[in-house]
């Protein structure tokens, strides 16, 4: 098992190495692009450090050769030192990063191929995560949190059909790309403002997010600038089976590419006001979603014959409920805006998720919050300020419940309301 795991992360430098060597071959004809202005006037200074686009400048010109041809290659590193200062299993702090290798190759451009694009993103994740290691919650800590590994992210190929209005992505993906997610609320750091608890608690695996992608197909309609929808069919456990029970090291380097565990449906429209806006003439986007997966479930109270899981008579073997489903609404709107400005100023965002209590850990999901950009035309700091509560199923609290009427020296579950802020 470990030679294979060994062997696995081992082929996702090789992937994704590929891929680039392949990319870089369409553009191996690609001249530097000419200066701007007349053909004996000399080249322009490179940028400075703090004015450039990426930290690494275009590379003597290769960087832009590379994206005239289409080709985008991205190398971005993350790093969170965060600790633990009250409560939670132990009091330390941590650090974890994460270096992400991306590449997006405009087929249009280096081949010749109408509307077809290609993606791959891998990870490699080191350090230690604060959830894992002092805190042992529902809703992890950092959006980078995961077990330290090398491994396969996303890898796609997308094809745009009526001027963009339509798109077919087969591949690779993961769900929190493109469903569920507040684009105020992914300023910040906890995982939940992410892909919401709501599903990372209830699905097999975590569902397909991050670590974990699946293979699946997405289609995307778009008619109109304001108006979207879009729906996926995803493999139903991202991490496969076998006897690992941790899902991340079940699928350790993210090449298992799983089609266990049935299939996960998700379908999400979206209307936004354009720049006309909604309150006030402020931008602002209203989305709502439905999902449902095929696979069968634990009954989160009563086992096979009717009898609560906490009784000493019961037989210990869970009622099954095959289905399950969900639904969540979101909204994203801009309060103020500074003057001559799009994006600097406050902005909020509310999302809210519920599904049957009966076979979900947690019954329902809210967060809400703030973010303010600041006014500086040359700052990029963000402040922000949000709760997030999420409620575990009735079924949970019931079996809490019911534990001292069978066994006084057990303990009740502590809080059936998880709180976080960040």
């Amino acid at each position: 098992m470990k030679g294979k795991a060994t062997a696995r992360s081992k082929a996702v430098p090789a992937i994704l190495g590929a891929a680039i060597v392949a990319a870089a071959g369409a553009a191996a004809g690609a001249e530097p692009p000419a200066q701007a202005g007349d053909a004996g006037a000399a080249p322009r200074a490179p940028a400075g450090l703090w004015a450039r686009e990426t930290l690494s400048g275009e590379w003597g010109g290769v960087r832009s050769a590379w994206r005239d041809r289409g080709i985008v290659f991205a190398l971005t590193y993350i790093g969170e030192g965060i600790g633990n200062v009250s409560g939670g299993e132990r009091q330390i702090g941590v650090y974890q990063g994460r270096l992400d290798l991306s590449l997006d190759v405009d087929l249009e451009k280096a081949f010749g191929w109408q509307g077809g694009a290609l993606h791959a993103t891998g990870y490699q994740i080191h350090g230690r995560g604060l959830s894992a290691h002092a805190l042992g919650n529902l809703l992890t800590a950092s959006t980078i949190e995961a077990t330290a590994s090398a491994r396969l992210f996303t890898l796609w190929f997308e094809q745009n059909l009526f001027d963009r209005k339509l798109s077919l992505r087969l591949g690779q993906l993961a769900a929190d790309d493109e469903f569920a997610i507040s684009t105020t609320a992914a300023a910040f750091v906890n995982s939940t403002f992410g892909w919401p608890a709501l599903l990372a608690s209830n699905l097999p695996s975590g569902g397909p997010a991050y670590p974990l992608a699946a293979p699946a197909a997405r289609l995307r309609l778009q008619p109109a600038e304001t108006l979207s929808f879009q729906a996926a069919v995803f493999s139903g456990d991202p991490a496969g089976t076998g006897p690992v029970t941790d899902p991340l090291l079940r699928n350790a380097s993210g090449t298992t590419f799983s089609f266990a565990g049935g299939v996960f449906a998700i379908a999400e429209g979206a209307l936004s006001s354009g720049e006309g806006g909604w309150l006030g003439g402020l931008p602002g986007t209203l989305k709502a979603g439905i999902w449902y997966h095929s696979a069968c479930f634990d009954d989160q109270r009563f086992d096979t014959a009717g009898r609560s899981l906490e009784d000493p008579a019961s037989n210990g073997v869970a009622r099954r409920h095959c289905g399950n489903f969900g639904g969540y609404a979101i909204v994203d709107q801009a309060l103020w805006r500074a003057a001559g400005s799009k994006d600097r100023g406050l902005d909020a965002f509310l999302r809210f998720g519920a599904n049957p209590g009966d076979r979900n850990l947690i019954g329902w999901y809210l967060d809400l919050g703030l973010t303010f950009r600041a006014c500086c035309p040359r700052a990029r700091t963000i402040s922000r300020a949000s709760p997030s509560a999420s409620r575990e199923s009735a079924a949970m609290r019931g079996g809490a419940t019911a534990m001292p009427s069978f066994s006084p020296v057990m303990a009740v579950r502590s809080g059936t309301m998880r709180r976080c802020w960040s």
